[in-house]
């Protein structure tokens, strides 16, 4: 017989929710096992499996775990994983992976998530240190259809969202995460001792303008599970009776993670909808990972205190998918789909217009403009402005502009003005520049973005649809972006700027009016010159003659010979006056 597996296994939880002794009940499997492996003691389910596997049909939900590797490492595709149907349990891997025909058949991987199959013929253990889903080659897959009561990215990232920080730390070894509890939540939450100013909770509110609020997790009022009194502002020590030794597989770790956190009664929606697991040094290959439309993410040691690093992991429990750039998957640098950075309190920056529409973000600030609307010559000129000035925006002016270009293309392409102020600030490229972003057209498909153009002023794209920036004006303390798009418009298809239009003609009271006032110009005017000339008349003929200097050297000085007989009466020299 195999080790025995107690209650704090998912699948014994599931066998005390449903008060049954069958393993059908747990994993959600066709037909029965005997009974026998099922008991009570001290009134705790204890049971085992048998060595050899008995061969039945397992049902689960399959779940996407997308990893990053450290910056300049190549991008990792999508993992496909188990889960019991509707529910939050640890993560059940597949040996060997799922069929490739399989996968094929369902349009790649990227497809698989969230769908509900059928593995007619396979078997399920939780024996081993990972929960294992064995999928003998003479077993088929069926998929049952959608998982029912998978959120739309949309659903999932408007509201208020509780979110639990566990630091993973060894009880027996005393390996833990670097970051302290204190560090986690200034960095997380704004709190603590030295508030980080850009964290996860101010830019899930700023980039959402308000429609998702972050708020530290913790127990609802009467709630008694004993994990309760761990959790400090969002935060706690997850302690695993364990080594968490550099080398130790990071599966088992988070199955035993995940396991405690449910001994601890904490692995409910009430008391957090995402928990952020933070690894010891050493431990995770990968700076991050996430399951996609999941609760869960999972960080390597100091990049759980990175902003970028909780925006992109938290994006993938989103639904949100890779951003890229060249052909680079991480490529696009201005949505935090792309690279993450080490960083605490930085880079201030956002998601691409397509993102923020998935996530459900500026709905109301959202135009769609298809090319099916247009004719050929034809042009339409649109104004754009900056989501970071969308709260001295009037209902209606976009932010986002959707342009479905073409349906056999299969995706749409989204611009967005990516200007570089506020909480945006920091944004790494294309600052102040329009975004020209290919991503899905309206399915939550988990669906890779790429980012193919930047526009400035006189730039333009076309892609099918033709669209170029004709100017970029300041309108009080708004930018106004005029765009002008078309499907094959001829010549320039922007507007020379317009002169300023002619002053509107004179009403005739106006005319009489401006008449009036200069005709008592000029009347005062001539009253004026009159009066001053009347003035100076009457002073030269009042001043009286100056008397005779006694100085005989100027008197001497100023005789001139009597022949001289142009010259006037003394009197008349003297005489002066100021004019």
């Amino acid at each position: 017989m195999s080790p025995k597996v107690d209650l704090l296994s998912d699948l014994a939880q599931a066998l005390q929710q449903t008060g049954r002794d069958s393993l059908v009940v747990a994993l959600g499997l066709r037909g029965d096992l005997n009974a026998s492996i099922g008991s009570a003691v001290n009134g705790t389910f204890v049971f085992t499996l048998p060595t050899v596997q008995t061969t039945v049909d397992v049902t689960c939900e399959i779940v996407l775990r997308q990893k990053m590797n450290p910056p300049g490492g190549a991008a990792l595709p999508p993992e496909p994983a188990c889960v019991p149907v509707g529910r939050r349990g640890p993560v059940y891997e597949f040996s060997p992976s799922l069929p490739k025909a399989f996968v094929a058949s369902m349009g790649g991987v990227r497809q698989l998530g969230g769908k509900i199959v059928t593995f007619v013929g396979g078997n399920a253990s939780a024996e081993k240190s990972v929960p294992t889903v064995f999928i003998p080659a003479s077993a088929f897959v069926v998929a049952d259809g959608p998982a029912r009561g998978v959120q739309r990215p949309s659903a999932a990232a408007t509201g208020t969202k509780k979110v639990l920080v566990a630091r993973m730390r060894s009880t027996t070894h005393g390996q833990e995460p670097t970051p302290t509890i204190n560090d986690l939540k200034e960095r997380v939450f704004g709190m603590g001792i030295s508030p980080v100013a850009v964290n996860f909770k101010s830019q899930s509110a700023a980039c959402s303008e308000n429609e998702l609020i972050i708020e530290p997790g913790a127990c609802v009022s009467g709630n008694t599970a004993p994990g309760c009194a761990e959790i400090s502002d969002g935060v706690m020590n997850l302690d695993l009776d364990m080594d968490l030794s550099p080398g130790v597989d990071p599966s088992e770790v988070e199955y035993a993670a995940v396991v405690k956190l449910n001994a601890l009664g904490l692995r409910d929606a009430a008391t957090a909808d995402y928990v952020m697991f933070l690894f010891p040094p050493g431990i995770s290959p990968w700076i991050a990972y996430a399951y996609i439309n999941g609760w869960s993410s999972f960080y390597s040691d100091t990049w759980g205190g990175s902003v970028s690093a909780h925006m992109h992991e938290v994006g993938h429990n989103f639904g949100l998918a890779h951003s890229g750039e060249f052909d680079e998957e991480y490529g696009d640098e201005s949505s935090y789909m792309g690279y993450s950075f080490l960083s605490i309190g930085w880079p201030a920056m956002c998601y691409h217009g397509g993102q923020h529409r998935s996530l459900g973000w500026y709905s109301t600030h959202t135009t769609e403009i298809a090319a099916s609307d247009f004719v050929s010559g034809q042009n339409e000129l649109v104004d754009l402005f900056a989501f970071t000035d969308v709260q001295a925006l009037s209902a209606g002016d976009p932010v986002i502009i959707k342009l479905d270009v073409a349906s056999p293309r299969g995706y749409a392409l989204y611009l967005q003005y990516n200007k570089a102020e506020d909480h945006n600030s920091g944004v790494v490229e294309s600052a102040n520049l329009i975004t020209v972003v290919q991503d899905a057209l309206d399915t939550p498909a988990y669906q890779q973005s790429w980012k193919v153009a930047s526009l400035g002023e006189g730039d333009d794209y076309d892609d099918n649809l033709r669209v170029k920036v004709c100017s970029l004006d300041v309108v009080g303390s708004v930018d106004v972006v005029r765009l002008s798009i078309s499907l094959d418009y001829i010549g320039d298809p922007c507007p020379p700027p317009s002169l300023s239009p002619p002053p509107a003609p004179l009403e005739w009271w106006e005319i009489l009016l401006i008449a009036l006032g200069a005709l008592i110009g000029i009347i005062l005017l001539s009253l004026c010159i009159l009066r001053v000339c009347f003035a100076r008349t009457v002073e030269i003929d009042m001043v009286p003659a100056a008397p005779a200097r006694a100085d005989p050297i100027r008197s001497e000085h100023r005789r001139i010979p009597q022949s001289r007989s142009d010259i006037a009466p003394s009197t008349t020299r003297e005489k002066t006056f100021d004019l």
